[in-house]
């Protein structure tokens, strides 16, 4: 059972300074072009359809960052293509 641990969204700087955790747990859960967005978002490619991988990486990623951090597939309209690589 994936568990989110915070309600407060991660911020960019919170996102940042995990990148090498973030990065291992996409990894994982098979996301991959880990980009974060100015606001702290994370834009990932997913090789599976559906949001299963996201949402586990999401829940996964909040226990390392002490906040919840957004993440958005790159193939939906919200996902910002000024996002940098983490």
């Amino acid at each position: 059972m994936s568990i989110v641990v915070e309600d407060r969204r991660a911020t960019r700087a919170e996102v940042v300074a995990h990148r090498a955790v973030l990065l291992d747990l996409a990894d994982k859960f098979g996301l991959t072009n880990l980009r974060v967005r100015d606001d702290g978002a994370l834009v990932a490619t997913v090789a599976t359809p559906g949001y299963r991988a996201i949402n586990k990486f999401a829940a996964a990623a909040s226990q390392e960052v002490g906040a919840f951090p957004v993440v958005i597939a790159d193939d939906t309209s919200g996902a910002d293509l000024s996002a940098t690589a983490l």
